[in-house]
């Protein structure tokens, strides 16, 4: 049971009647609330994060142009590829390849996903058991230091680092370029910086319940 994107409606708003629900912090959470509201599908827009319930499986010819939105029939909320019941209050999913950081973030994004952003001492030690179950060395973290050296923030920039659980002696930006964090099991598992260009294994996270 999952939420089944329809790509043939990318970009397609539904002239039909929609409720609006808001903002919310992931696909799977407007998929949750299309669930509990007995609808049959959703409008995504992945920039406003603005969460549409349809009623009905739209077509092409019934609806108008709107940028940046997402289409899927749902199922449950949960989307494909995404497990739940690993960490506490999120949905995580490992990309297949190894990718550098910009374009690690920019494929979570694409499925209304970030970078995974540990938060609690709960969720590093599930990523932690993550980890070692996938036999993963190191992982990105949707936080960086790009802008202002030493100042780590989220991945869109506007939050600072709460939670920290960078090894002893780092982040030391080693050779001036390290401005990407990760998780690093050599280092126990504790933080580390590292150079934005390397390819490194990624796991997207969507939040799967509460409003942002």
């Amino acid at each position: 049971m999952v939420l089944e994107r329809n790509s043939g409606l990318e970009n397609w708003f539904p002239n039909t009647s929609l409720t609006t629900v808001g903002v919310v912090r992931s696909v799977i959470e407007c998929g949750i609330l299309c669930k509990e509201a007995a609808c049959v599908s959703i409008v995504y827009e992945t920039i406003d994060r603005i969460c549409h319930l349809n009623d009905r499986i739209s077509n092409i010819s019934e609806c108008s142009w709107k940028l940046n939105t997402r289409h899927y029939s749902v199922f449950s909320g949960i989307i494909e590829g995404y497990d739940c019941d690993i960490v506490g209050d999120s949905c995580i999913k490992l990309l297949s390849a190894q990718l550098p950081w910009a374009a690690a973030s920019a494929e979570c994004a694409s499925e209304g996903a970030t970078l995974l952003n540990i938060d609690s001492n709960s969720e590093q030690l599930a990523i932690q058991q993550f980890m070692a179950d996938q036999g993963l060395d190191n992982i990105w973290m949707g936080i960086n230091d790009v802008t202002s050296e030493g100042d780590w923030r989220t991945e869109d920039g506007t939050n600072p680092v709460g939670y920290n659980n960078f090894n002893g002696g780092q982040p030391d930006n080693y050779n001036g370029n390290q401005d990407c964090a990760v998780v690093r099991q050599s280092f126990g598992y504790r933080w580390d910086d590292e150079e934005c260009i390397l390819p490194v294994y990624t796991v997207c996270e969507m939040k799967s319940v509460g409003f942002s």
